[in-house]
């Protein structure tokens, strides 16, 4: 067993285990584990790139992402310029697109 919080954010680990017999003769198996690697690959196309945030409907859509576990969900947000106040526009979904 691997205890709780041993494993690091970002980090690929090989666990194996060998099995020796008492002639000498062994085998051997493992798996990598890729622990909280983040999607990668993608794009955030945004449609149109200019217009006016009372009546222009914008169309908000993530491509490409991969991971090797799927499906990914998306959570679209916007920010506050100059600052680290981010405001939900959905919560986290399977659909990659997003109109306002």
């Amino acid at each position: 067993m691997i205890p709780s919080n041993t494993l690091k954010y970002g980090t690929t680990y090989i666990l194996g285990c060998k099995v020796t017999a008492e002639n000498g003769s062994y085998g051997y198996n493992g798996i990598i584990l890729e622990i909280g690697k983040a999607p990668y690959g993608g794009a955030l196309n945004i449609y149109p790139t200019i217009g006016n945030e009372l009546d222009t409907v914008f169309a908000i859509r993530a491509v490409g992402f991969k991971h090797i576990d799927v499906p990914l969900r998306y959570r679209f947000s916007i920010r506050k310029r100059n600052t680290d106040v981010y405001t939900p526009l959905t919560y986290a979904t399977l659909s990659a697109s997003y109109s306002t």
